[in-house]
């Protein structure tokens, strides 16, 4: 059992890796968190209000390997595919669907009417 006070502002998620070996938390300055399934040292975070990036992490090493401007609203989820070097990020209730490592759009999905709580 360990006590980390890493976080300036209050803790809004804690996602544990694939290998259940390494635990991430995020704050309202990293809100959205997510493992990849197919690079098990690598997690991509997202910011909170103000921030509409997308960052991508080297977790043994600590470096920021990658930052994407979304262009849109606070990124409120994220979740990579199992089958595919895919990444889909929330902004409220549109869902964008990224290709990795490139983080080409590969498609916009709009059809929610109001604010989208959880994907799965």
């Amino acid at each position: 059992m360990a006590t980390y006070k890493g976080h300036s502002q209050e803790v809004c998620g804690l996602k544990w890796s694939g290998s259940g070996q390494r635990l991430a938390s995020g704050g309202n300055d990293t809100k959205a968190l997510a493992w990849c399934p197919f690079q098990s040292n690598l997690l991509a975070s997202s910011g909170g209000e103000e921030d509409r990036k997308i960052k991508f992490w080297n977790t043994q090493t600590g470096a920021c390997l990658n930052s994407v401007d979304t262009g849109s609203s606070q990124v409120s989820s994220q979740l990579w595919s199992n089958k595919e070097r895919e990444l889909l990020s929330l902004h409220g209730s549109q869902l964008t669907l990224w290709k990795y490592p490139s983080m080409v759009k590969m498609a916009e999905l709009s059809g929610h009417t109001s604010r989208v709580l959880s994907m799965t």
